[in-house]
């Protein structure tokens, strides 16, 4: 891992990479940045967001938190058991109490909840699309964003969370072991078990980067499992002297490990070489660690430990009066601590920069003639529970119809006419509603391409109809498209007027994002003008009326 070194050697570096004062008592944690009282006490471990982070209390709320302190606010939950959660794109919040599964957006709006057939033993793992996988003790189930069951397989008892390696595809590390060496199934997002991994050790830890999955093993070996040409294979491997990792975590391209002796190291990719390696600061195991491009905040079970890119502890603070609460570090730099006495403080460590999580897509099933027959069934599958792993050709072939259909608006109008007999109305609605059933945010980025070039009536409804089938509008792509077809469409008749007023309620509905919420009330006041029809007026001012109701 790291060559040895002499014992002079050694003191010189500790001297140069830690000051004296660090050798001393720890730092104080300081200056407190906020508290707030809360209406019970916290019962759950906090889910860190983009805006703050969420708590779930004992009386049955969902809170959400800023990085300052404010409650954005409180949302009772259809379970009152203790519970898990997570986030998806940093503001949607899934969360899980016994056997509900349950969405909320970023306004605190409960989307939907669902039952499992069992308890969930994981906190929910959001996939590549909005997708999210949930597990039961003996099974694994993928639930779309709009709450609808596309499988649910059997698996073994794991023995880690689950976790996505660098093609989309989930690896499940279970309990079972093969002649004292651990296993995996790499599973599809479409519910298909597609290998059953060996490894060549015991995993003791393992980090999800946008390379792989990075595994630590107790013999003493890191090694980087990776999809390529479609099986998992090692990437690189390298050993560590004498020691092994405890815990492992990603640092902007670069790994940060935890051995068993309590120093830490930081690693590029696939060498061997260490760039520093700290001193034995690291008594207790890791728990949790958050960084940004110059710092990295690790807590242990007992300490708080500040360390800058180079390796220099800056803090290292004694938090074990704290080791039986709730607490967790903000992707800001704040360290929070949920009280019993119901009230939650929060600290400055340290202020870290946010880090923005590459997006990812499952690579396409290869297309097969077979595929035609099935897909003349998709809009029965789509809307049943457990499509199962017909799902998976199902997308490819979705995907490949619509980028024909996006290259076909990209063609003249003279051109578009010569292909009237295989491309019309009919055949591009059809396409629309089944891409539209999928319920994930896979396809949303043809509605507003769509819109933006369309000018058949049947065409555009289908389009809003698909909206409303699932209004995840990640960027405000679709909300923009709306506003413009709009200002075209103001000789247009009331009924399509009125779709589009029911289409920028259901964005705001679902997408709950203020910014995005201002956007579709602008959008719906300047429906108010003499310019449109006293019926579109009315329609305009009653789903204003909507919109602000979800905001109360």
């Amino acid at each position: 891992m790291y060559k040895k070194l002499s014992f002079l050697s050694i003191l010189v570096y500790i001297l140069i990479l830690f000051p004296a004062d660090f050798l001393s008592a720890a730092d104080e944690l300081g200056y407190r940045n906020w508290q707030t009282v809360l209406a019970g006490e916290v019962i759950a471990p906090l889910t860190p967001a983009s805006f703050g982070f969420t708590a779930i209390t004992d009386g049955g709320l969902l809170t959400a938190f800023s990085e300052s302190g404010t409650v954005l606010w409180q949302k009772p939950m259809n379970t009152r058991e203790k519970g898990l959660s997570s986030s998806f794109t940093g503001d949607f919040i899934f969360t899980a109490g016994g056997t509900t599964l349950s969405l909320y957006n970023p306004s605190g709006n409960l989307l939907w909840s669902e039952e499992t057939p069992s308890p969930i033993i994981e906190k929910p793992f959001p996939g590549f699309d909005g997708r999210v996988f949930v597990k039961e003790k003996f099974f694994l189930s993928s639930y779309t964003l709009t709450g609808l069951r596309r499988f649910r397989i059997g698996i073994t008892e794991g023995r880690m969370e689950l976790m996505t390696l660098n093609d989309g595809s989930l690896l499940h590390i279970q309990k079972k072991e093969i002649s004292g060496k651990s296993t995996a199934l790499r599973i599809s997002p479409f519910g298909k078990i597609l290998e059953e991994i060996v490894f060549t050790g015991i995993i003791s830890c393992a980090v999800e980067t946008s390379e792989g999955i990075i595994l630590g093993f107790t013999t003493g070996s890191i090694a980087m499992c990776s999809v390529i040409d479609g099986s998992a294979e090692t990437k690189w491997s390298i050993g560590l002297e004498d020691d092994s990792p405890l815990s492992l975590y990603d640092w902007d391209g670069t790994m940060l490990v935890f051995l068993q002796n309590g120093r830490a190291a930081r690693f590029l990719y696939g060498e061997q070489r260490a760039l520093w390696v700290s001193t034995s600061v690291f008594e207790n195991p890791v728990l949790a660690c958050e960084a940004s491009n110059e710092y990295a905040i690790v807590k242990t079970s007992a300490s708080l430990v500040c360390i800058t890119k180079d390796g220099v502890v800056e803090k290292n603070i004694d938090i074990s009066s704290y080791k039986n609460l709730f607490t967790t570090i903000t992707k800001g730099g704040l360290f929070v601590v949920c009280h019993n006495d119901w009230t939650i403080r929060a600290y400055r460590v340290q202020t870290l920069e946010p880090r923005y999580a590459a997006k990812r897509n499952y690579p396409y099933e290869p297309l097969e003639k077979t595929g035609i027959e099935l897909y003349r069934q998709a809009q029965i599958l789509l809307t049943q529970e457990d499509a199962g792993t017909s799902e998976g050709p199902l997308m490819s072939r979705t995907s490949y119809y619509l980028e024909n259909l996006q290259n076909y608006y990209m063609l003249s109008e003279q051109e578009r006419r010569k292909l009237s007999s295989e491309v019309n109305a009919v055949t591009i609605t059809s396409d629309i509603t089944t891409a539209s059933l999928f319920g994930t945010a896979q396809f949303s980025s043809f509605w507003p391409f769509i819109l933006e070039r369309e000018k058949d009536p049947s065409i555009i409804r289908s389009v809003l109809q698909a909206v409303h089938r699932c209004a995840y509008d990640e960027d405000g792509e679709i909300m923009d498209a709306v506003a413009k077809k709009l200002i075209q469409e103001r000789s247009g008749s009331d009924q399509m007027l009125a779709s589009y007023c029911d289409t920028v309620v259901e964005l705001c509905r679902f997408m709950g994002r203020p910014a995005l919420m201002r956007r579709g009330k602008d959008i719906l006041v300047s429906l108010l003008s003499s310019k449109y029809s006293t019926s579109v007026q009315n329609y305009a001012r009653k789903s204003l009326e909507k919109i602000i109701e979800l905001e109360i």
